[in-house]
C-alpha cells in the first residue's frame, strides 16, 4: 500500500511461510516512491564515506529494469537516487562519478561510450578485482631496451572503466539511455524483451583533487611491472650468460658445500637413474649395476655421496675473460633496473600520500558510493537451443550469489564463495570487503527489491523469487547482529597469522612465475597458506626445482627437474608434521588448480 508504515511482511499459504521482508510496495506505486521508502535512507550513510547497494532481483518480466533504470518519462532508482545525493552533497568541489558494465554469460561489457567494449577481470597487487579495459602498449620513457635483448621496456596499461561525471542530475539521461539500448536482451520464456545480463551501475563521489592524484598513481602503477619485468629477465638472464647445460653427478656432501660452479674432478658422473633413486655411473669399475647413492658410497670407501645437477661454465671465443665480461654486464644491467625499480617506487609512495591526503583533508562524503544491481530475471528454461544455455548461465551466477548470501548470513569464519562466478567477484568488494580494500571498516547497507508478477501464471517463479530475497534478509539481519563480533573475529585472527618473511613471498612469486602461474593465481596460492609460506615454500621447490628439505643447497637458479610428488622428511616434531600434513590436506586443491594451468600452458 502506498501509505503502509514498515512492518514485517509474511507471504502465507506456502510452506513454510516466507518472512524476512520489511514491506510490501503494491503495483500502482510509482518509481518515486519507491525510493523515498526503500532507498533514501541508506544515503546518509554514502555522505559518511560508506556504501549503499541497491539490489533489484526478480523473475524474468518482473519489471526489474524498469525500477532500476526507469522507462520513457518515468526515472529509475538509477536518477532518483543520483539526483537526491547531488542535493545533499551541495557542493562544488564533489561530483559523482558514474561507471556502467554488464556480465552477459562469462564477458563483463563496458557500456559508457559510444560502443560497449569487451572488459576483463584482474587483481592488482593487492588482491582487490578491478575491471579493465583493452590494454595498451607504449615505450617508457627515457628507459631503452636491455643492451642484448634482455628486456623490453614496454609499459603495459589496462584502463578501468569508462566513466562520466555527473555535477547535475541532466548528466544522467545519458548514461539510463546508453544502458537500455547497449545493454543485451534476448527472449526468454515469458517476454521478447527481456535483460539477459547482469547490469552493475556505480556511482562514486569524488573530488577534482583526488580524481588527480588516482590518474597520477594509475599511471605510475603501469610503469613498475614493466621495470619489475624487464630486472627479473636480466636476472633469469644471469644464469645463461655464465652457464650452457648441465650435469647430474654424485657428489660429496662436504665438497657440495665448497664447489660452486662446474665439473669437480671427484664427481662421479651419472649415466642413469631410476625411479628408486638408484643409478649408473661413467667410468667406473661394474657402473651398470644400478645401486644407491649409499650402496656406491660404501663400495667406493667414499663419504657421504649426494646427487648434485652441476651448471656447466658457457664456452666463449674469447674464453673465460669473455665470459667475465659478460657477466660484469649483465650485474651491471640488474643494479641499473633495480635503482629505476626503487625510484618509482618512491614515486608511487609518494602518489599514494597525496592520494591519502587529498581524502582525509577533503568531505568524508569522499569515496562514498552508490551501487545498483540490476540483476537478469530468474528463468525456468526447458528450451533446447543456446537461448537454453544463455538462462543456465544467468541461472548459475544467481545461484552462486543466493550462496555467498546463505554464508554471509551465518556465524562463521568460512569465507562466501565469491570466487565461484564474476558476478560475485565484482559485488564482493560491497557485500564483504576484505582487510585490502578501500571500504574496510566503512559503514555498508545493502536493500533487495524483489520484483514479483501478479500473473498467476508466474506462480513457482514469484514463490522462487521470494525465497531468494528471504535468504537476502537473513544475511542482511546476520550481518547487522555480528558485525562487531565478526570483525573481532577476523582482527584476532589476524593478529595470530605470523606475518611472512618477504624473501620467502618473493622466492614463491619466482617459483611460481617459472611454472607459468598468473599473478592471480599465485596470490590465490598465497592467501590459501597464508601464515604457512615457509611449508609452502619447501612444497613448491620440492614440485618445481626438484629440491628436497635438507638435501640440497640451492645457491644458482636451479635446473629443471621431472616433477614429483613431494616427499615429506620423517622424524618432525609433532607439531611440525601436523603442520606439514595440513598442507598436503590443502595441497589437494591447489595442485588441480596447477593441473589446469599445466593442460592450458
Amino acid at each position: 500500500a502506498r501509505d503502509a508504515k514498515p512492518a514485517e511482511v509474511v507471504v502465507l499459504n506456502t510452506a513454510p511461510p516466507i518472512s524476512g521482508f520489511t514491506g510490501l510496495i503494491g503495483q500502482d506505486c510509482t518509481n518515486r516512491h519507491v525510493f523515498e521508502r526503500i532507498f533514501m535512507d541508506p544515503q546518509s550513510i554514502v555522505l559518511r564515506g560508506g556504501t549503499a547497494n541497491l539490489f533489484s532481483y526478480g523473475y524474468t518480466g518482473g519489471g526489474k529494469t524498469h525500477t532500476v533504470i526507469g522507462y520513457g518519462k518515468e526515472r529509475g532508482l538509477f536518477f532518483l537516487a543520483a539526483e537526491n545525493l547531488l542535493k545533499e552533497l551541495n557542493s562544488d568541489k564533489l561530483f559523482l562519478r558514474a561507471t556502467a558494465c554488464e556480465l552477459y554469460g562469462d564477458d563483463v561489457y563496458d557500456l559508457l561510450g559510444k560502443e560497449k567494449i569487451k572488459c576483463q577481470l584482474r587483481t592488482n597487487a593487492d588482491g582487490q578485482v578491478i575491471i579493465s579495459g583493452p590494454s595498451e602498449s607504449e615505450q617508457m620513457n627515457g628507459v631503452a631496451e636491455g643492451s642484448n635483448g634482455d628486456h623490453a621496456t614496454l609499459v603495459t596499461k589496462a584502463a578501468g572503466l569508462r566513466s562520466k561525471e555527473v555535477r547535475k542530475p541532466e548528466d544522467l539521461k545519458f548514461i539510463s539511455s546508453t544502458c537500455v539500448s547497449k545493454r543485451a536482451t534476448g527472449t526468454s520464456t515469458t517476454h521478447d524483451q527481456s535483460s539477459r545480463s547482469h547490469a552493475i551501475l556505480r556511482l562514486e563521489v569524488v573530488s577534482k583533487e583526488v580524481q588527480t592524484a588516482t590518474d597520477e598513481l594509475e599511471q605510475l602503477l603501469a610503469e613498475i611491472p614493466a621495470l619489475q619485468n624487464a630486472l627479473d629477465n636480466v636476472k633469469a638472464a644471469a644464469h645463461d650468460v655464465q652457464f650452457e647445460g648441465s650435469v647430474r653427478v654424485l657428489r660429496s656432501v662436504t665438497l657440495r658445500e665448497s664447489i660452486i660452479e662446474g665439473k669437480d674432478d671427484a664427481d662421479l658422473v651419472i649415466k642413469s637413474l631410476t625411479d628408486d633413486s638408484k643409478m649408473t655411473l661413467e667410468g667406473i669399475e661394474g657402473g651398470d649395476e644400478p645401486k644407491t647413492a649409499a650402496e656406491w658410497a660404501k663400495q667406493l670407501e667414499m663419504d657421504e655421496l649426494a646427487v648434485t645437477d652441476v651448471p656447466l661454465p658457457k664456452e666463449y671465443a674469447g674464453g673465460k675473460e669473455e665470459r667475465e665480461t659478460k657477466k660484469k654486464e649483465n650485474l651491471e644491467e640488474q643494479v641499473k633496473l633495480k635503482k629505476l625499480v626503487d625510484e618509482k617506487q618512491a614515486q608511487v609512495d609518494k602518489a599514494k600520500a597525496t592520494l591519502s591526503e587529498a581524502i582525509s583533508s577533503g568531505s568524508k562524503a569522499l569515496g562514498g558510493s552508490l551501487l545498483f544491481c540490476d540483476l537478469a530475471g530468474a528463468d525456468y528454461d526447458n528450451r533446447d537451443d543456446a537461448a537454453q544455455k544463455e538462462s543456465a548461465d544467468i541461472n548459475g551466477s544467481l545461484l552462486t550469489l543466493k550462496e555467498c548470501f546463505r554464508s554471509l548470513s551465518q556465524a562463521t569464519d568460512q569465507k562466501p564463495p565469491f570466487r565461484e562466478s564474476k558476478l560475485t567477484r565484482i559485488l564482493q568488494d560491497s557485500l564483504d570487503p576484505d582487510e585490502n580494500s578501500a571500504r574496510r571498516n566503512k559503514e555498508s547497507a545493502s536493500v533487495m527489491l524483489v520484483n514479483i508478477s501478479p500473473s498467476s501464471s508466474l506462480k513457482i517463479g514469484t514463490i522462487n523469487a521470494l525465497r531468494y530475497g528471504q535468504m537476502f534478509a537473513a544475511a542482511s539481519q546476520q550481518n547487522r547482529r555480528q558485525s562487531v563480533q565478526g570483525m573481532d573475529r577476523r582482527m584476532s585472527r589476524l593478529s595470530m597469522v605470523k606475518k611472512a618473511d618477504p624473501e620467502v613471498i618473493r622466492t614463491l612469486r619466482e617459483i611460481y612465475k617459472t611454472a607459468c602461474f598468473s599473478i592471480k593465481e599465485t596470490n590465490e596460492i598465497l592467501a590459501k597458506f597464508e601464515g604457512r609460506e615457509d611449508l609452502l615454500l619447501e612444497k613448491a621447490k620440492a614440485k618445481y626445482w626438484g629440491v628436497k628439505k635438507n638435501l640440497v643447497k640451492v645457491t644458482k637458479s636451479p635446473p629443471k627437474a621431472k616433477k614429483k610428488k613431494p616427499v615429506l622428511d620423517e622424524g618432525k616434531g609433532e607439531g611440525e608434521g601436523e603442520a606439514e600434513k595440513k598442507v598436503e590436506e590443502d595441497g589437494g586443491q591447489v595442485e588441480k588448480r596447477e593441473e589446469k594451468v599445466e593442460r592450458e600452458g
